[in-house]
Order: C-alpha cells, then structure tokens, then sequence
C-alpha cells in the first residue's frame, strides 16, 4: 500500500526547480501535482485542493501573491510558502501578512524547504482537523436517517475531496442494511461483494485500507474496473463499543490524485464522530417506529 503524507502543488515556471522539487517531495511520500505558471495553478485547485503550495513568487500576468489571495478566497485551510529571490523579499513580507505561511529565499537549501513544508503540514492538519470536528458536530442535528445519510456522504467528499462517497450500515448479523444512495462509482453489489472479501478475515475486520490502482493487492484489483474510472479506494469501518456498524468506501476517478495518510487520518476523526450521530438516528427512528403502533 502507498502511503502519501498529503497533497502538495508546486508552482515554477522554471521547469529545473520545479522537477527538481516534484522528485524531492514525492521521494518523501507526499502526492505531488505541479503547475507551469500561476494561471495553471487556479486551473489545477479549481479542480483539486492540495494541502500545501509551494509557489515561486516572481511569475508573468499570476504572481505568487495573486496565487495565494486565490487560495485564501477559496481553500482558506491550504498552506502556501513563498520561494523568492533578492529582489521580491518585500513582497514575499506583504505574502506573509495576507496569510502565507512563510518564505524561503533562492538559491534555496531542500532540506529547509523540506523541514519548512512539514511544518506547514502540521499547521494545516490542526486547522483541518478543527474544521473537521465542526463538520461533523453539524450533523447530529439530523434525526432522520433519510436526511442524515446523504448529509455524511457530501460531508465525507468536502473532507476529503473526493467525488464520489457511499456510506452503507449493517444489520445485527452483518449483513448490509442500508445504502446511503449509490454515490461510489460502483454496483451496490460489487461493493457489497469486496467489503465481504477485503474482510473476510476476522483480524482485518477493524482495520481501514486504502490503495490505488497501481500498489492495489492482486486479491484487490477486481474493485477497479476500467468503465468505472476509479483509481483510488478507501474503506473505513464504523463501530460502536467495539462493534462494527457499517462502513464508508470512498473512490477517485482518474483526474484525481490517490487518497493520501492525511486522509486516512480526517476521516478517522470524521467517522468517530458520526457514528454516534448515526445511532442517535437510528435510535430516533425505532423509537418513532413503536410511537406509532
């Protein structure tokens, strides 16, 4: 299984920084995606969040200034570093106040730009998480599963970024009961069907995983059917005192980068928190179900 610290973009529009810093961090386990120039990279985050920015300063029609007001206007949560020369430090300070997280001058050292990236991962995993509790907190207002289901799968694609997201609970005898719509890209028996495979194994049971096509189990691999366009899975179990209660799968298209560690760790969070709201719902529903007769 691949394991990726977290989404980060590069911005050169020298093409020896930029590969130079794609081979860098990627060798360090994040999923990296890189833009030739600042324009491309609005086009790139229109289509993808990325954790971190890595963003030259000095670049034709979209600086690096223009670049990181987009960001702040529209993924708040992303952390930029600012890469500058002699000549642009007084802007990279006016960077610094509308919310860069720091800059680093050229001719730069990798491994302080590297020892600075995991710091500003660290920040953005805080505020992540933080937003991630509120997220999750909203939802318990939803008493009726009808409402609540769709809630949690939109709010697991927000999280994560993903397009796609299929939230399915169990019956007493483990058995699916119910799904939330079928969001996952996939035939609601096909998921059934791997869910049972992946863990037919007692001591897998508990246990999330996630993988794209490539790093995929051979066991695995029936799950990416071509038609479908899926590239990367993850699958969370949810459980109460110790009991698992259903299960949240998740799928990438193609256009997308992999689900990454720093995934796996938001939707850990998210799904300890809804679990509960789920049970609240169901609870309210039997209790509703005996009211009435």
């Amino acid at each position: 299984m691949s394991v990726h610290k977290g989404k980060l973009l590069i911005v050169d529009d020298e093409q020896g920084i930029r590969e130079l810093l794609v081979s860098e961090f990627s060798k360090l386990g994040y999923s990296v995606f890189f833009a030739v120039n600042g324009e491309d990279a609005i086009l790139k985050l229109q289509a993808e969040k990325a954790d971190l920015i890595i963003t030259d300063m000095k670049m034709p029609k979209v600086d690096g200034v223009d670049l990181l007001k987009f960001v702040k206007e529209h993924s708040p949560e992303s952390e930029v570093i600012i890469i500058t020369g002699y000549a642009t430090v007084e802007n990279a300070l006016e960077a610094m106040h509308r919310g860069a997280y720091d800059f680093i001058q050229k001719p730069f050292n990798i491994d302080e730009l590297v020892q600075l990236a995991e710091k500003a991962m660290e920040k953005n995993e805080l505020k992540t998480l933080v937003s991630i509790y509120e997220e999750a907190n909203s939802l318990f207002s939803h008493l009726n599963l009808k409402d609540l289901l769709p809630a949690v799968s939109d709010a697991a694609k927000k999280i994560t970024g993903c397009l796609r997201a299929c939230l399915f609970l169990l019956d007493n005898d483990g058995k699916i009961l119910t799904f939330c719509q079928n969001d996952c890209g996939a035939d609601k028996k096909e998921v059934g069907k791997f869910v049972s495979d992946v863990y037919s194994d007692e001591t897998k049971r508990g246990e999330p995983i996630f993988f794209d096509a490539v790093s995929a189990p051979q066991e695995y691999k029936s799950i990416f059917v071509p038609k479908l366009d899926i590239k990367s899975v993850l699958l969370y179990p949810m459980s109460l005192s110790g009991k698992i209660t259903g299960y949240l799968f998740l799928t990438k298209s193609s256009q997308f980068s992999p689900f990454t560690k720093a995934d796996l760790k938001k939707i850990s969070v998210f799904v300890s928190q809804i679990s509960q709201a789920v049970n609240n719902a169901q609870a309210f529903e039997r209790l509703s179900s005996n009211n009435a007769s």
